[in-house]
């Protein structure tokens, strides 16, 4: 019997990024683009330990060509203490669109990420899908070590 918290996918949001499928309202599972090798879309995971709340957690997929072509669009596209260079954390790429293969990597990033408890299993599955709560976890750290809490710059 295992002692690891694996996270329960309580809900996924998915907002498509194009003119055309503004009127979408569904799931990921049933959304088809116009063409699948050029789409994005942000994905908001809603994540918890087994029968408690959920935190959320962020992830823009997107095809490749798709961000070479309206990845200046977005907001927020350049990390504020890293300057021109965008940490790739924030996107997850597919060639084509696939939603059995997107549902398969949420699923296997929730199977790998089980950790002692929550806040251990949320910080890993933070590695993959920003996570709504990381600079709390990184505090709670420093906290324990006797560290002074991190500042982060004005913008």
């Amino acid at each position: 019997m295992s002692d690891r918290v694996r996270a329960r996918l309580q809900h996924v949001l998915f907002f498509p990024f194009a003119p055309d499928d503004v009127e979408w309202t569904g799931e990921f599972r049933t959304w088809e683009p116009i063409d699948p090798t050029m789409f994005g879309a942000q994905v908001q995971l809603l994540v918890g330990p087994p029968n408690d709340a959920a935190d959320a957690f962020d992830v823009f997929v997107c095809s490749p060509s798709w961000l070479c072509m309206h990845g200046r669009q977005l907001e927020g596209f350049t990390h504020p203490l890293l300057g021109g260079v965008l940490p790739g954390r924030q996107f997850w790429f597919m060639e084509r669109w696939d939603p059995v293969s997107l549902d398969r990597a949420i699923d296997n990033v929730l199977d790998i990420t089980a950790a002692g408890d929550w806040a251990e299993t949320a910080n890993r599955i933070g590695r993959y899908v920003e996570w709504e709560y990381d600079y709390r976890y990184d505090n709670a750290q420093d906290e324990a070590r006797g560290l002074s809490p991190m500042e982060w710059p004005d913008d």
